[in-house]
């Protein structure tokens, strides 16, 4: 079967070559979009030019690797471009991995380059590489002159390899453009549509959400990891971004089920990384306006099949060939099989990888011809057939390979890396799937005479060898493995792991009440464990604030007792928090609405004050608690709607209610504390500093800043810079006229198209619907408003949502004025000056905050996204160096 609709021979057969020409087209539309970040095509394309140069001078050329080690931000795409441009091919590497598979791929690939950021330069060097960092590359606009051919290396990307190590593909420029164009014909892209990508580099996969949506001229949000993993925030990403695309594997959109999606009526889903239950796709498509399923191995270019999902009943079918692409179903003997009749599936055409890195052998095995045939197959692998209608059906794995969340990994790899452990005699992995929960569990025959933390120490060993996705949830002990008759282990056989022992650092199910039993229950529920241990944290389990958010939810049902996020600062293992609920919930702060202890610290040392982000909880503070030191005393302000009442609305009141309470709290003779502020809470910050000293405080120096904007800066600029004065004024007339439309003033010329506002997005692209969406968030904004006023309570998964859009309100309403006193102010490596920000551009690094200072100002940039910066052990150090000063 063969599909062949775009020319192969088309001289811009290159994704770059591709990507600039639409740059030349429409250089002022938005490319790229990173939280605060905005590139637009020319500055996309100039910056990318720029990374070409800096790696051409450093002596890269044509057919070289080089690898690319950063966080996820709107510089990933430059960097990738950057690469290409030059004529060598880029390594996409995931900083979580464990840094002796890093040294692996880098040894494998004779790599001397690799592009990184701020957070990450060190990392690399210890690498025995070249550190390129891409922040703070100048751009370019001119493109270097380097051999750029079709048929050259665009890309390796390493995937697991059953002999213990990583294995890297080679997929040649041609590929990879037959792939892109073929993806913006079937399943279809245009100009018009916004992808919203949450893949990691080091997954395939990640190469269409890249490339896509800049060869087809549209929008590519880059979403934050942390949004990546939260079903709810991805719903909000997608709301907010008027996305239209999304590529996620089953568990992430099961993610958003659970989440409580109801419908994205615009936005077309894309399925892929491993089988798409059939019931999982029934439920998809009464929700988007498409839903699509996706197949494909790394080594014939990302996806090679799809089809679009109707509601039925049976496996959801592979579908048909993408572009330039054949699919056979054949026998042992490499013959085709009758219509119908199982075999293994091969995969040809211009998709295919040139072959593994340095591996000729697996190469020759994998890659091979047809029997009476000399065209070049892949074999995958898989058991399929072909159905009546010609579609391909996929019935599982010949060999010991699996997918899970989307990642491909051969057992064989994890089972090497349990042999090596001094406990393991023999190992056996095996990927079990319980109610939709799939998960890999290891069967273990140990040496004799071990007596360790057998969990503990598996878990460490793992860990410091392979990624976090290859690492098995739990393992149960064997005295044999069942075989076949021929001797070989018989892995259909292994036994249901029923408490399976989780495999994590410690670790006891061993439950000490009905409290503790019952809680567990909701943890198990969320977390995905046959059990749970009572004495390991939450988030070290896998947890984040959404799934927190969803936990206090239960709580509240099986123990009616409303409790809040703060409450997981001190108490987020099983044990500790069953005492909290028997306890009623009662801390030693509870006569305080908003304040709540981080760290109790040293007697005699003076106290840090936080005031919360817009998301209103003060869980990030935990972490900037541990980098800074156990003898300083931390406290945070969490907003007061936290606690399912009114919460304030301006940043005044904010300041305000946070002042008396810490005017309560604070003894009479030791008034003197440090105070700093995250995202809105930097803007509260400065208030309450004035408040406080006006009251006598001593708020000492530095006042500590993390990305807060100031709208009232001189540098702040209420469009976009590349618009005409005539055209802003133009807009900005519009723009009252649709003020009237709404209940209360909705300042529209501060709000993005790509943030749910007007302005470009309202005018330009007619975009009634955003209009009416931000018309219905103010909307119920307000009725939750008036129900909390009224004491009906918020429940608490509408408090997050609720807190995030006062926030909005009062951060686009408020206008600092000064400040008296010194400022250390952090921002995140992906918030550039240059770059659009929630409601606004600031000609300024840091956000136009440099101007309320009037002491003095120290910025810092800290690399990762906005969250980032409080977990980051830099932060702590410099903000200590300073305390110390």
């Amino acid at each position: 079967m063969s599909v062949k609709n775009f020319p192969s021979n088309d001289p811009l057969a290159r994704v770059d070559a591709l990507v600039s020409r639409m740059a030349a087209n429409q250089p002022d539309q938005p490319a790229v979009c990173f939280g605060y970040q905005r590139l637009s095509y020319r500055e996309l394309e100039h910056r990318a030019n720029g990374v070409a140069e800096a790696l051409l001078e450093r002596g890269v050329k044509s057919g070289d690797l080089v690898g690319v080690y950063m966080e996820r931000s709107a510089l990933m795409p430059v960097a990738l471009l950057g690469v290409l441009k030059t004529g060598a091919a880029y390594v996409p590497m995931d900083p979580a991995y464990p840094a002796q598979r890093i040294q692996w791929m880098v040894e494998d690939a004779t790599m001397h380059t690799m592009l990184t950021d701020a957070v990450h330069e060190e990392t690399v060097r210890g690498f025995g590489v070249e550190p390129v960092r891409v922040d703070e590359l100048a751009p370019s606009k001119t493109c270097p002159e380097a051999s750029t051919d079709p048929d050259g290396l665009a890309y390796v990307i390493f995937t697991s390899g059953s002999t213990g190590r990583p294995k890297g593909v080679q997929i040649p420029h041609r590929a990879l453009t037959n792939f892109i164009v073929s993806m913006q014909q079937v399943p279809g892209m245009t100009a018009d549509d916004a992808l919203l990508a949450v893949t990691t580099l080091s997954f395939d996969i990640a190469g269409l959400e890249m490339f896509l949506p800049l060869v087809a001229g549209g929008r590519l949000v880059v979403a934050s990891k942390e949004t990546a993993m939260d079903g709810k925030a991805l719903l909000q990403t997608i709301e907010a971004e008027a996305i239209t695309i999304l590529q996620a594997t089953p568990v992430t959109w099961k993610l958003m089920l659970a989440a409580g999606w109801d419908a994205s009526p615009n936005l077309n889903v894309l399925c892929g990384g491993e089988a798409f239950p059939r019931d999982l796709a029934n439920t998809l498509v009464p929700k988007a306006a498409s839903v699509w399923n996706m197949y494909g191995p790394t080594e014939t270019t990302i996806w090679s099949t799809c089809d679009q999902v109707a509601v039925d009943e049976g496996s959801v079918s592979i579908g048909l060939p993408i572009a330039n692409t054949t699919v056979h179903i054949v026998d042992e003997a490499m013959k085709p099989v009758q219509d119908g009749t199982e075999g293994e599936l091969v995969i040809g055409g211009d998709g295919l990888a040139i072959g593994y890195l340095n591996n000729p052998e697996m190469t020759a095995e994998k890659f091979t011809t047809l029997s009476g045939s000399v065209e070049r197959i892949y074999r995958t692998g898989d058991l399929a057939r072909y159905l009546p209608d010609g579609r391909l059906e996929c019935l599982g794995r010949i060999d010991h390979q699996v997918k899970l969340r989307g990642f491909r990994i051969e057992l064989g790899e994890i089972e090497s890396a349990l042999r090596a452990h001094e406990a393991v005699a023999d190992a056996a992995v095996a990927l079990y799937d319980n109610d939709g929960n799939p998960r890999l569990v290891a069967y273990l025959i140990l040496s004799g005479g071990q007596a360790i933390d057998l969990s503990s120490s598996i878990h460490s060993w793992l860990v410091d060898r392979l990624p976090a996705y290859m690492v098995p949830s739990g393992f149960t002990l064997l005295d044999e493995f069942p075989l076949t008759p021929n001797g070989k282990l018989d892995r259909k056989a292994l036994p249901e792991p029923v408490g399976a022992i989780p495999l994590q650092p410690g670790g006891d199910v061993d439950y000490q009440s009905e409290t503790e039993s019952r809680l567990a229950g909701i943890w198990r529920e969320l977390l995905g464990y046959d059990a749970v241990p009572r004495d390991i944290d939450f988030f070290e389990l896998g947890g984040d604030s959404i799934r927190a958010a969803q936990m206090f939810v239960g709580i509240k049902e099986r123990f009616g007792l409303d409790l809040t996020l703060a409450v997981l600062v001190q108490a987020s293992t099983i044990e500790s928090l069953a005492k909290r609920i028997d306890s009623g919930g009662a801390d030693d702060l509870a006569e305080y609405r908003s304040l709540k202890r981080i760290q109790s610290g040293s007697e005699g040392t003076v106290p840090m004050f936080w005031v919360h982000g817009g998301d209103g909880h003060v869980l990030i503070f935990r972490f900037f608690a541990e980098n800074l030191g156990a003898d300083v005393p931390v406290y945070a302000f969490q907003w007061t709607g936290m606690d399912g009442g009114r919460g304030e609305a301006s940043i005044m009141e904010m300041a305000q209610a946070y002042c008396a309470e810490l005017l309560r709290f604070l003894p009479a003779d030791a008034r003197t504390i440090r105070l700093g502020g995250f995202c809105v809470g930097g803007l509260v910050a400065v208030e309450l500093a004035k408040l406080l000293k006006a009251a006598g405080v001593e708020v000492l120096d530095p006042l500590v800043i993390v990305g807060a904007p100031n709208h009232g800066a001189k540098c702040h600029i209420k469009s976009e810079p590349e618009q005409s004065p005539q055209e802003f004024k133009r807009m900005l007339e519009q723009m009252e006229k649709l003020k009237v439309v709404a209940e209360a003033e909705v300042p529209w010329e501060y709000i993005r198209p790509d943030h749910g506002g007007g302005l470009k997005g309202a005018i330009k692209q007619s975009a009634p619907y955003a209009m009416a969406r931000r018309l219905r968030t103010e909307k119920r904004l307000r009725q939750i408003d008036r129900e909390a006023a009224a004491g009906q309570g918020v429940d608490p998964a509408t408090r997050q949502w609720y807190c995030g859009q006062t926030a909005v309100v009062a951060m686009i309403h408020h206008r600092n004025q000064s400040y008296d006193g010194d400022i250390l102010y952090f921002r995140s490596g992906v918030c550039h000056g240059e770059a659009m920000g929630l409601w606004g551009w600031w000609n300024s690094p840091y956000m136009g905050f440099e101007e309320l200072c009037n002491g003095h100002f120290e910025g810092v940039v800290i690399g990762g996204a906005h969250e980032d910066v409080l977990r980051r052990p830099e932060t702590a150090n410099k903000v200590r160096e300073r305390f110390n000063a």
